[in-house]
């Protein structure tokens, strides 16, 4: 069974040693997932990130790599432009602000939103009918069902039903679905127009229980859906089964690199001459307590208010300052966004200010770094750090969180905090992670500080359990389960091969 997957961008694809093309996925998020997810026969398609005018060829590149085939197209001038407006090369789009990040992205975050005007929503609609014409152009006798992915194309499984497709359509949202008084900014027409197209899938997924909650009350009770006694909906004359699906990691590739290992001088010399970055960074380091987070420069992620929160505890606990640090990796996120470009001046701003207050030439007290690390790197640093703070305002999927864990020797593992508004934030609340609220800065100070005490020697045992719990969730929630619950959810599949353990399907409506 062979399914075609449709997303906004599809993985990079690099030269392999020997001849031929591998995918090169960055740390975390949808290229990770789908590193994985990928069967032979399935299909990846997605946009080249062009614009060009007149009509583009149906696809522009398709290439082969280990029976999965990626393909991507460009787009149409114009909707392009508005829907992904800081990809735009015309000079009179400066400084403008797009939909998909200026709008969307802060809309399902919880954060304020430039206001979706008639012309942006009727970008969105150009833009995913031309998915769906590109989508049905590349569907085979051979192929199971289409799975679309992400909140930038809502509505292309409406178009593909206009169009005549009858085969399973999915749809998984890898971001928070946005929060009841979050859609009250908007008006009811724009509501039903930006997710209405939700309900001509067969099958909707979600990373948490309560995202599919607020989807499926919305849907009730805005758009008209009914509810079965099995918890499915019913809309536009077709059921639509609604699932929690937790998207997780690769277990095995972080043990695969000899994270086990206790000893980490080895360890660290071994990487050190493969990774002069990362390296660097731990040689400034040297004997401190470091705490350590990654993420993109953006307003959802709460790095202003971590740091804000750091400078916070510092202050309190003059003594501390001395022999703990932070190192915060901040990769430059969508700088066509204004949003973004000041964010990014303010966290930059904000990072010199405590190196003032509290840093020393040789002995900074935030390390911020906007290189790009692979994954080996990451989690190179991960591993000789004392604490990981992943603690967004609200997001997704935070694989990122999943790998610190798998980056840790189970021997001497480090702590780890999570605040409540992360997508991982429950198992890992269960398992004894620390846990604070980002939007409570009092919280992530408190939180901080329970961090720093739990690093010493005295509460290794502690440590040595809550990473055990949390290796447990992330060998439940790995990618492969991840997508072949799914998968099985979608189309059937006899040969479901759950790695670590078993698939899980939370909340997923019985199969009727």
């Amino acid at each position: 069974m062979s399914l075609l997957i449709v997303s906004n961008r599809v993985s990079n694809l690099v030269e392999a040693p020997g001849g031929g093309f591998k995918p090169e996925p960055a740390a975390g998020g949808l290229a990770v997932l789908f590193e994985m997810a990928l069967k032979p026969g399935d299909q990846w398609l997605g946009w080249n990130g062009k614009v060009t005018a007149g009509t583009p060829p149906a696809t522009e590149s398709q290439t082969s790599v280990g029976g999965v085939r990626y393909s991507t197209f460009a787009f149409r001038s114009g909707p392009g432009e508005k829907f992904y407006r800081n990809e735009s090369k015309d000079p009179k789009d400066a400084g403008k602000t797009d939909f998909t990040n200026g709008t969307l992205w802060p809309l399902f975050h919880g954060m304020q939103s430039a206001p979706i005007k008639k012309n942006l929503l009727q970008a969105y609609e150009t833009v995913n009918e031309q998915f769906a014409v590109r989508t049905k152009q590349q569907i085979a006798p051979e192929t199971s069902g289409i799975w679309v992915q992400d909140y930038h194309l809502m509505s292309v499984g409406k178009r593909l039903r206009n169009k005549g497709v009858d085969k399973p359509l999915g749809f998984f949202l890898h971001i928070p679905f946005p929060h009841k008084e979050d859609r009250a900014r908007l008006s009811p027409a724009v509501r039903q127009g930006l997710f209405d197209g939700l309900l001509h899938y067969d099958r909707v997924g979600f990373q948490t229980e309560r995202d599919k909650t607020e989807f499926k009350n919305f849907a009730v009770e805005e758009l008209g859906a009914k509810q079965d006694r099995n918890g499915n909906l019913t809309a536009h004359g077709r059921t639509v089964k609604l699932g929690v699906y937790p998207a997780g990691i690769d277990p095995q590739f972080y043990a695969n690199m000899g994270y086990s290992t206790s000893d980490r001088t080895r360890f660290d010399q071994q990487m050190a001459s493969k990774n002069d970055g990362a390296a660097a960074i731990l040689e400034a380091v040297g004997q401190r307590k470091m705490l350590f987070s990654v993420e993109r420069m953006d307003p959802s992620k709460g790095i202003k208010q971590r740091l804000t929160a750091f400078k916070d505890f510092l202050r309190e606990n003059p003594d501390q300052a001395d022999q703990v640090a932070m190192v915060q990796i901040g990769n430059i996120s969508r700088q066509g966004v204004p949003a973004y470009v000041q964010y990014r001046k303010d966290v930059l701003k904000l990072a010199g200010e405590i190196n003032a207050e509290f840093g020393k030439p040789d002995a900074p007290a935030i390390i911020l770094s906007e290189k790009t690390f692979s994954r080996q790197q990451l989690a190179q640093l991960a591993h000789n750090m004392a604490v990981g703070l992943v603690t967004p305002l609200r997001d997704g999927m935070n694989l990122v969180a999943r790998e610190f864990v798998e980056a840790q020797d189970p021997r001497n593992p480090a702590v780890f905090g999570v605040s409540i508004g992360a997508g991982v934030s429950k198992d890992f609340k269960a398992a004894g992670a620390v846990i604070g609220d980002s939007t409570q800065p009092g919280s992530l100070k408190a939180m901080i500080a329970d961090c720093v005490k739990l690093t010493t020697d005295d509460h290794v045992e502690t440590r040595r359990a809550v990473h055990k719990a949390m290796q447990a969730a992330n060998r439940r929630d790995t990618a492969l389960n991840w997508s072949e619950s799914f998968r099985q959810d979608l189309v059937g599949n006899d040969n479901v091969r759950p790695l670590f353990g078993h698939v899980r399907r939370i909340g997923s409506a019985p199969s009727v």
